[in-house]
């Protein structure tokens, strides 16, 4: 076999070690960040007059295809939780906890060597907690209630690489705006099992109704990749 045949399995292989390589240089991202989420004001009313919250954000990710004209792809489990409280009448004391699990499907482009642009998209589940505190009785026990509904999330942002790209880990931060849609969390609060035989508000139960808590996010977290 003379030079020439040789010459093209030769490049072949060697271009597919060098995509292999980096794609397996940073393979895996974890990130922790925070921001805040936005809510519709009008939703919430009969809980708190607080028109959004604070959130952690924490996610592990990896790259699954390396696309040369597009950039890369990655999928990556996103654990946030977040929650507000307010005073509703003079009295009653309401504590809204959230936490949301989505699994989200992000494509990057690189836009400079250390700045890269992406678009996600997410599909996934929140947990809404309600307690409520009678605040002019110690003895009165509680009421709360637990629901689920299905959630969603749209958004944008930009990495920006801290370290040399050859390292074999690398830092970066991360910035993002999205649009997280929820469905309505449904709340009948009840009485805890402890606590004394007084009942807040003197009733077994509070129907609140929905609670929406879709809105728009924007967060800044600190990216890991190996």
């Amino acid at each position: 076999m003379n030079a020439s045949k040789m010459l093209v399995p030769g490049l072949i292989v060697a271009a597919g070690l060098a995509l292999t390589s980096s794609a397996h240089a940073e393979r895996y991202q974890v990130s922790i960040g925070g921001g805040s989420s936005y809510l519709p004001s009008k939703s919430v009313d009969s809980l708190t007059n607080a028109t959004g919250f604070a959130r952690l954000d924490l996610e592990a990710g990896l790259t699954i295809l390396h696309v040369p004209i597009l950039g890369h792809t990655e999928v990556a489990l996103n654990w946030g939780s977040g929650g507000v409280s307010g005073t509703s009448f003079g009295r009653i004391e309401s504590d809204l906890g959230m936490n949301t699990v989505m699994l989200l499907s992000r494509v990057c482009r690189p836009i400079s060597p250390r700045i890269s642009a992406f678009g996600e998209f997410g599909l996934g589940v929140q947990w809404g907690h309600l307690q409520l505190d009678d605040a002019d009785s110690n003895s009165a026990r509680s009421l709360e209630d637990w629901d689920k509904s299905a959630a969603s999330s749209l958004g944008t942002g930009v990495d920006v690489r801290l370290t040399n790209q050859g390292n074999e880990f690398n830092l970066g931060i991360r910035g993002k705006l999205a649009y997280r849609a929820m469905a309505p969390l449904n709340f009948s609060a009840t009485p805890m099992s402890e606590g004394s035989e007084e009942l807040l508000l003197e009733t077994t139960s509070a129907n609140l109704g929905s609670v929406n808590t879709s809105g728009m996010l924007v967060s800044v977290g600190l990216v890991g990749s190996f």
